[in-house]
C-alpha cells in the first residue's frame, strides 16, 4: 500500500488533498480552453488529473507517473471517463506518448530529474501550437537544497537558473508566478516557482485568473507568508534563510509605507477640487451652533458624476452629544441623499455618499444640516472661508457672507 513520504500525497478524495497542492491545479485549470487535451506529468495518485478532468471544459487528460503503485492507486480512486493513466519514465516520455497536448502540467517534477533540460525539451515536443507548460519547483533562494532534507531531489533552482533551464530547453517563459502555501502570486520570489512556458516563437496568450496581483501590499503579505512557511517546513537548524526573510519583511514594510504615502497624496489630489479644503488658513468658523439650527449650503457642481459631499466640523468640547441630520437636494429640491450622524469628531470630515450624479456639471445643489437633541454642554461649529462664486451659505434662512468649507468627491 502506498505510504505518505512528504513527496507524494496519498488521499482518496480531492477534499483531503493539501491546499497548496490544490492551488497549483486550480491555477492550471484557469488556463484550460475548450476541448483542450491535457497531460499531467508526474501526476502521482491522480487527484490533479481528476480535478482538471471534472472542473474544466477539456477534452481529455493523460496522467503520467513513474510509479506503478501510484498509477494503480489513481485508477482505483480517481478513475474518470476522460482520464487515461499511464506508467512512464519522465525522461522517456516520447517513446510511449505520440499525441500532442494543449496544456502540460509538471508540478514538483524537475527537481527530481538529473537531466531536467532533456525532460523539458521532451515536454516542448509534446505541445500543440500555442500550447502551454505549467511547472512548479522549489525556489533555491528560499529553500536551499540540502540532500539530507530533500533526499528525493537532485537540486533546486533560483529564479535566474530556472529561466536559463527553460531557455536551454527551447522554451520561452511567458510569466514567472510563485507560491506560498495556498496563494499563487503574480510575481516571483516565494517558496515555490510556478512558471508558465511555451515553445519558442509561439504566441500563446496568458489568461490566468487564479493569481494575486503584484502590488506592494501583496509583496508585504507574501513576505509574512514566506516566513510562516519556513517556520513550518524548514528544519530549525537552517536559520540563515529565516533571518534573510525577516530582513526582507522590514524592507517590504518600508517600501509599502512609501507606496501608501504616494497613494495618499494622489488620492487627495484627485478628490480635492480647488473649491474645497483649498486653504489651510480657514478664515473663520460658523457657530457655535445650537439645537434647532439649520445650515444650508448652496453650491454649483463643476464636474460630472460627483458621488459625495463633505464638510469639516470643529467641536468645542471633547465629545459631541446630539444628532446632526444631513441632506443633499438638487435645484428642484428633490432629495438625493441623507444621513444622520450621532458621532462627530473634531477635524474629521462628515461625508454624505450617494450614487454618481450624471450630467450634473453647472447645476446647483443644496446641502442642508440640522442639529437636534444637542447636549447642554456640547456645541458644534463648521469651518468657513470667504464666499466664492456659485455658492451661498444660510443659517436659519438668513444668508451669511461666508462659504461652508466643503468638498465634492467625483466618480
Amino acid at each position: 500500500m502506498l505510504q505518505e513520504t512528504g513527496e507524494r500525497q496519498v488521499k482518496t478524495s480531492w477534499a483531503q488533498v493539501d491546499f497548496d497542492h490544490k492551488m497549483r491545479y486550480e491555477f492550471a485549470a484557469s488556463l484550460v480552453c475548450d476541448h483542450a487535451r491535457i497531460a499531467d506529468v508526474g501526476c502521482g495518485i491522480g487527484y490533479g488529473s481528476y480535478f482538471m478532468a471534472t472542473s474544466t471544459p477539456c477534452q481529455s487528460v493523460l496522467g503520467v507517473d513513474i510509479s506503478e503503485e501510484a498509477i494503480e492507486y489513481a485508477k482505483t480512486f480517481y478513475a474518470h471517463q476522460n482520464i487515461t493513466f499511464l506508467r512512464a519514465d519522465a525522461v522517456e516520455l516520447q517513446e510511449q506518448i505520440t499525441e500532442k497536448f494543449d496544456l502540460i502540467t509538471a508540478f514538483e517534477v524537475v527537481e527530481h530529474i538529473e537531466n531536467a533540460r532533456e525532460f523539458l525539451m521532451q515536454l516542448a515536443k509534446m505541445l500543440n501550437a500555442n500550447g502551454l507548460i505549467v511547472l512548479s519547483t522549489p525556489n533555491e533562494s528560499v529553500l536551499p537544497f540540502d540532500k539530507d532534507t530533500f533526499r528525493f531531489h537532485h537540486r533546486h533552482y533560483t529564479l535566474d537558473e530556472l529561466k536559463e533551464l527553460v531557455h536551454q530547453a527551447d522554451l520561452d517563459t511567458i510569466h514567472c508566478f510563485s507560491q506560498n502555501g495556498t496563494v499563487v502570486y503574480d510575481f516571483s520570489g516565494n517558496a515555490m516557482h510556478v512558471f508558465v512556458c511555451q515553445k519558442k516563437g509561439e504566441t500563446a496568450k496568458l489568461t490566468a485568473t487564479a493569481s494575486i496581483a503584484d502590488t506592494p501590499l501583496n509583496r508585504m503579505m507574501a513576505c509574512f507568508e514566506r516566513v510562516n512557511w519556513l517556520l513550518e517546513h524548514v528544519p530549525q537548524k537552517n536559520t540563515r534563510e529565516l533571518v534573510t526573510q525577516l530582513e526582507e519583511i522590514a524592507l517590504a514594510k518600508s517600501k509599502l509605507y512609501h507606496h501608501l504615502r504616494i497613494r495618499k497624496d494622489a488620492f487627495f489630489r484627485k478628490f480635492n477640487p480647488t473649491i474645497c479644503l483649498d486653504n489651510p488658513n480657514f478664515s473663520d468658523v460658523i457657530g457655535p451652533l445650537r439645537e434647532g439650527t439649520e445650515i444650508t449650503q448652496k453650491f454649483q457642481c463643476d464636474k460630472d458624476g460627483f458621488c459625495a459631499v463633505s464638510v469639516l466640523p470643529a467641536i468645542y468640547e471633547k465629545k459631541f452629544v446630539g444628532r446632526l441630520i444631513t441632506a443633499l437636494h438638487n435645484e428642484k429640491n428633490d432629495l438625493i441623499a441623507f444621513h444622520i450622524f450621532s458621532k462627530i469628531y473634531d477635524n474629521s470630515e462628515i461625508i454624505i455618499w450617494f450614487l454618481p450624479i450624471r450630467e450634473s456639471a453647472g447645476k446647483n445643489f443644496y446641502l442642508k444640516l440640522y442639529l437636534e437633541e444637542l447636549g447642554s454642554d456640547s456645541a458644534l461649529t463648521f469651518y468657513v472661508t470667504e464666499q466664492t462664486d456659485g455658492t451661498a451659505l444660510y443659517k436659519n434662512e438668513k444668508q451669511l457672507e461666508n462659504t461652508l468649507t466643503y468638498r465634492m468627491l467625483f466618480e
